[in-house]
Order: structure tokens, then sequence, then C-alpha cells
């Protein structure tokens, strides 16, 4: 193991990192919204607290390297950033967010504790000089393609541009296609540069393109790497969390209407709308008059969009948006449906129903709801998440017209 007195400890905020004790950097992968990040902030500082560990929160407000040009890429410099001013003054906790242009360098450093280089650009001189010249600590993420002897050139380039206040993250190797390891070798051989070692240990357990049109990976083994990190002696763990990360970021999803649509417009692309007296409740029930935006996750890509009347299959999520117009952020109700096992609830193609907050932080039904089954139950001919009886008794205008969702 390395001599601890090789790395100079220094401050983040209130945390000192390359002392020998362990901190944490968690929190979303993204800013989903302002209520989430800060309930998250908040859950994780009490959870490190209880653990006696130093506490830094990390979310990114733009997420440039997504795998398909439809994900969720985040909602932007500006309001991000004012997300993270508040989480650093009201939670009290140092912040951690990547910058991928020199442009965002220095509005950047104006707000957060540490400024983060992204692994694909671990090797961009005049990025890497601008963030540590800003005098911000600076945590420079290995590339996937570099050797860990290969990232002392980094540490010495920043070094040379005056960085004094450097972190080193390894978060994987390249191993063949759609795969990473992570050799536990580079744990000591990088803290021998002198600068603490950040394990982040979700993205190395990333399965990069994975899923075709997105990121997969295996978070069954996030506890086991985890441990094995600490053991090899890095100074701090890097984890993405979520309260529900099946569900987290449902907007790196595919999103099925490229643009924000009245759900009457969208449905009759898809299946026959039912008339107020048919429902009941009105046309479409709560989503009657809403704009809507609609995802589906990696399960249910293939059959929201291939032609042969594929079957959702078990696990397939897909979550509505809503809003009160065609412009503004404000996501006033989210709806979703997730594939249960067969046999779950037969007389809605066993799906099982979710009606959540805005932020998507609170459930506040879920199950076999009736409103639900009242729309899709009764045209379950021609309603698009009964996918398979759908090409055969499609009606006779969607089977003329088609629909690019539509099988």
């Amino acid at each position: 193991m390395t001599d601890q007195l090789n790395i100079k400890p220094f401050q983040i905020g209130g945390v000192t990192v390359g002392d020998g004790r362990l901190a944490v950097i968690a929190g979303p992968c993204i800013i989903e919204s302002e209520e989430h990040a800060l309930w998250l902030a908040r859950e994780c500082a009490r959870r490190a607290d209880g653990a006696g560990l130093a506490y830094i929160f990390k979310a990114s407000f733009d997420k440039a390297n997504r795998s398909s040009h439809a994900s969720f890429r985040g909602h932007g410099m500006e309001r991000g950033l004012a997300v993270l001013r508040r989480i650093r003054e009201e939670v009290g906790v140092p912040v951690l967010t990547d910058v991928h242009d020199v442009s965002q360098v220095e509005p950047v450093a104006e707000v957060v504790d540490v400024l983060q280089i992204p692994a694909f650009l671990c090797r961009q001189t005049d990025l890497v000089n601008a963030a540590v010249r800003t005098g911000r600590a600076v945590n420079i993420k290995k590339g996937q393609f570099l050797a860990p002897s290969d990232a002392r050139n980094i540490v010495e380039k920043a070094r040379a541009a005056g960085g004094e206040k450097l972190l080193l993250t390894e978060r994987g190797a390249s191993f063949g296609y759609n795969n990473l390891v992570v050799d536990f070798r580079s744990f000591p051989v990088m803290r021998s540069f002198g600068v603490p070692v950040v394990f982040d240990v979700t993205h190395s357990l990333q399965l990069p393109g994975g899923l075709g049109h997105a990121t997969g990976g295996q978070s069954e083994y996030i506890e086991p790497l985890a441990r094995a990190g600490v053991a090899c002696g890095v100074d701090a763990v890097f984890m993405e969390v979520h309260e529900e990360p099946a569900r987290s970021d449902h907007r790196k999803w595919t999103r099925v209407n490229p643009q924000r649509v009245v759900m009457d417009d969208y449905t009759a692309g898809l299946c026959r709308a039912l008339t107020p007296a048919e429902t009941g409740r009105g046309s479409f029930g709560p989503h009657g008059g809403k704009y809507i935006s609609v995802y589906v996750n990696g399960a249910g890509v293939k059959a929201m969009t291939h032609e042969k009347g594929t079957e959702f299959p078990l696990g397939t999520a897909i979550v509505k948006e809503k809003f009160a117009g065609r412009e503004g952020e404000t996501v006033e109700l989210m709806t979703a449906m997730v594939k249960r096992e067969q046999g779950f609830n037969p007389e809605s193609g066993d799906w099982e129903y979710f009606v959540l907050n805005g932020a998507g932080t609170e459930i506040q039904a879920r199950g076999k709801l009736e409103n639900c089954m009242a729309c899709h139950v009764p045209r379950k001919e021609w309603d698009y998440t009964f996918r398979t009886y759908l090409p055969p008794r499609a009606p006779e205008k969607i089977r003329r017209q088609g629909s690019p969702r539509q099988p």
C-alpha cells in the first residue's frame, strides 16, 4: 500500500480528503427536479453522517455524452447551477458537478466546490488547465481507454497548470465490447502519483451501449466492488444513487413522442379514442386536455417501435409526464405502468399502474387502479399497451395511414 505521507490532504468545503479517512461522493445521475435533488441531498447527508463518513453531493446539470440523441440531457446549466447553489447553501454540504467545455468552467466554479472532468475528456488539455486555474478542487476521471500508469501524465499536466487540489477517479477499463472491468492494482498505482484516489463504483459496473439505445449496468455487484475498493485504500467512493433506481431518470429512456402532444391526439394515432360517454368521466379521464411526453424503458423499446405486434415483455415501464401546455418545464403529474408477471392483472394485460407527483418522488397511488383500467381495458382491441391484439384488429384508419409508433 502506498505511503499515506505521499499524499497531501486538502479541504473541500468542510470535508478533508487524502488524510486516510473515507469520504463518500453520492447523488443522482442528473438533476431531475429541484425538489428531488434537495430531498436526495438531505437524505444522503443524513445517512453519511450516521455512518461517520464525510459527504460530498454530486449531480450533473447536463449529460453531454448520452448514447442516444433522444435521451434526456438535463435542464441546462443556468437552471442546474441554481439547484446546486441551493443544495450547497441549504443542506450545507460540498457540491460536485462536471464540466464539458472551457466556456462552462468559470460560471460553474462560482457555484460548486469540485469541478469534475469526465472520463472521455480527461486528456483535454485546455479543459483540465481551465479547471485547475479556478482554484477549485478538480476531480479527473481516468478514461476507460487508459492504463492506470497513463494517468500520471494527467496529474502532471494539471500540476503544471497550478493544480494543487486534485482527485483522480477510477471508473473501470474497457474490456471488449459493451463491458468494463476494474483492475484493483490501479488504486495503489494512482495513489503513488501523490493524489487522493476515488473509486466510481457505479460507473465501473456500466455496460456501455449494452441496451443498444442506452447504457446498461450490473447494479447487483455494487456492494462487493465498493468493499473491495475500500479494502484497497481508496480515499473516496463515488456512487450514483436514487431512491428507486429502476424508475430513476426516466428521461434517459427512449422518448416515444419527439414533441409534446395533447393526449387525445397522441392516442388517436395508436388506438381508437373513447367518447366521454364510454369512459363515463370525460375524454381520457385524467389525461384529457393535457400535453404529454411519453418514455419507455429498454425492456419495452422493441415492442413500442417494432411492427410485428411484439408483446411488451415483463419489466416494461412506460412513463407519461403531463404538462399544462406545450411550453414550460413544470411537470404537473406523472403516471406510469409496469408490466408484471403473468396473472397479476389479466383483465388489463398484467399491467400495474402508478400515479406520482410531478417530481416523481412520491407515489400517490399504485396497483390495479380503476381510473387507468377504465380507459385501457374497454379498448383493448385497439390499445397499444395490448400490443398482441393490435395488428389484426386495428381500425381501418390506422391500418391505412400508419404511425411511427403503430405496429
